[in-house]
């Protein structure tokens, strides 16, 4: 159960507030790359089963077929992005070291735009991004939570 999410009220706070060393051992530090990357590989996969919906609603002439596959690319892109950012140790400098809300608005970002490029399908998008926006509060503070979400009704408005 590694993966699990946390039982702190603030899940950021059972690795950094005051418990234990201040710098994060190489054990903590692989454990947590190892986390990201397999967060990562299932947002990657997400993506991937989201183009593949889009590409049936293409078949059926819902939407244009290239809809799907650029909806894979954004979001493929978005991940290497931060798979890059994890890799190189960037995210390590943060204290919310799985970059959660940064990454959670860009997925929205993507999740909007493409509910305003194609908003035939745009109740599968507004699913898709509340379902991010609860992955995403399960790991961030109620304070990122808020900003969040208020970021994403004002992208709704």
């Amino acid at each position: 159960m590694g993966t699990a999410a946390s039982p702190f009220l603030n899940p950021i706070a059972d690795e950094v507030e005051g418990v234990g060393p201040t710098k994060p051992t190489s054990e903590a530090l692989l454990r947590r790359a190892r986390q990201r990357r397999q967060i990562q590989g299932m947002i990657g996969v997400s993506y991937v089963i989201d183009a593949g919906v889009l590409l049936i609603y293409a078949h059926a002439g819902t939407i244009p077929a290239t809809i799907g596959p650029a909806f894979a690319i954004c979001g493929l892109v978005s991940v290497a992005g931060y798979i890059l950012l994890s890799e190189t140790g960037f995210t390590e400098r943060f204290r919310d070291h799985y970059f959660i809300t940064p990454q959670v608005i860009a997925s929205m970002a993507i999740m909007l735009a493409f509910t305003y490029v194609a908003p035939e399908v745009g109740v599968m998008f507004l699913c898709t991004l509340f379902v991010v926006f609860n992955f995403s509060s399960l790991r961030s503070t109620p304070l990122q939570t808020a900003v969040v979400w208020t970021a994403m009704a004002f992208g709704l408005a």
